[in-house]
């Protein structure tokens, strides 16, 4: 019913045994599902925003040669994780605590709560061979929420993933959306 149609669908990469481009388990520790409305729900500011959420969606690279490079113990050191059970491990700085900056409750602004998913991607092969990475999809109830998160020194305002690990990521495109909830007309119907 809404006045958009899909024009393309895409279920990532999903290795069979549950492991992504950097051989670590997926690991995503999203909220319970009673908890997401209340950390996706857009505020009433605008108005017409009331019931929709907003989204984000980022293409990341990993540089897979820079990775490989790495023994275990320094890939582990990154990911927060061991590689073999994917049990935490329990170092400052590590993804694992880069990835659940907070369990405050899941409406509360400081919270810095959002409903995040990863799905691997591997595009155009080239002369220094494929190009692989993470397309990370994520709703939470402003922009300034996932803007902050971003910026913090703890998570990736000041590392690339893993802290003293050469450059990792770097960002292919991206952007930030507003989804509004379903209703005649649609926001900015009157413009057309």
């Amino acid at each position: 019913g809404l006045p958009l149609d899909a024009a393309a669908s895409y279920e990532g990469f999903g290795r069979p045994d549950g492991r992504g481009w950097l051989e670590f388990h997926d690991g995503v520790g999203n909220m319970r599902s009673g908890e997401r409305l209340a950390a996706i729900a857009a505020r009433p500011d605008p108005r017409w925003m009331a019931g929709g959420t907003y989204m984000a969606f980022l293409r990341l690279r990993v540089d897979l040669r820079a990775w490989r490079a790495l023994d275990r113990g320094a890939q582990e050191r990154a990911v927060g994780r061991e590689k073999l059970t994917g049990a935490p491990a329990l170092r400052d700085g590590s993804h694992a605590q880069r990835a659940n900056q907070s369990r405050g409750s899941s409406d509360s602004p400081a919270a810095l709560r959002i409903y995040r998913q990863g799905y691997d991607f591997i595009a155009t092969v080239g002369p220094d061979g494929p190009e692989v990475g993470l397309n990370f999809v994520s709703f939470q109830s402003d922009l300034q929420t996932l803007q902050h998160l971003m910026h913090l020194p703890g998570w990736l305002g000041d590392a690339n993933f893993g802290g003293d690990a050469p450059p990792l990521i770097s960002l292919l495109a991206g952007g930030f959306y507003a989804v509004p909830p379903r209703g005649r007309p649609f926001p900015g119907a009157s413009l057309f």
